[in-house]
């Protein structure tokens, strides 16, 4: 693909699904990959940074039995032809779900690794 790959997956209703990217055996961050969820259908959206070979590992598991792990379920390569024309996903960290925090800039909620992105919580901004 150039830049942008997207796999559709139909898993059963109770299976949890998180996902791996790799390039040279090395794992990148979870911000290249997303998972969305509509019905029973589970789209991954995959964005490249670079042209070049991919692995992108998919893993499963019973979200009603809590002793289970997460199992390899498929394995995909990928070979972009060029990089994705945004440089990542925006991810969400666990601390902007509590009460009082909030994306102080950039307001249009992009943050680019290049750029600072300042954080405003009840007692600081970082």
């Amino acid at each position: 693909p150039d830049g942008d790959a997207t796999v559709r997956l139909l898993p059963p209703k109770n299976v949890g699904i998180v996902t791996k990217l790799l390039r040279d055996d090395r794992q990148m961050a979870s911000s290249y990959t997303f998972i969305g969820r509509k019905s029973r259908v589970a789209t991954i959206f995959v964005k490249t940074y670079d042209p070049g070979e991919y692995v992108l590992k998919i893993y499963g598991k019973d979200m009603t039995d809590k002793k289970s792990k997460y199992d390899l379920i498929i394995t995909y390569i990928i070979e972009s032809s060029k990089p994705s024309t945004v440089s990542s996903f925006p991810f969400f960290w666990s601390e902007w779900g509590m009460p009082g925090h909030h994306l102080y800039s950039p307001i249009n909620g992009f943050a680019f690794v290049s750029e600072s992105t300042t954080i405003q919580t009840p007692h600081s901004t970082s």
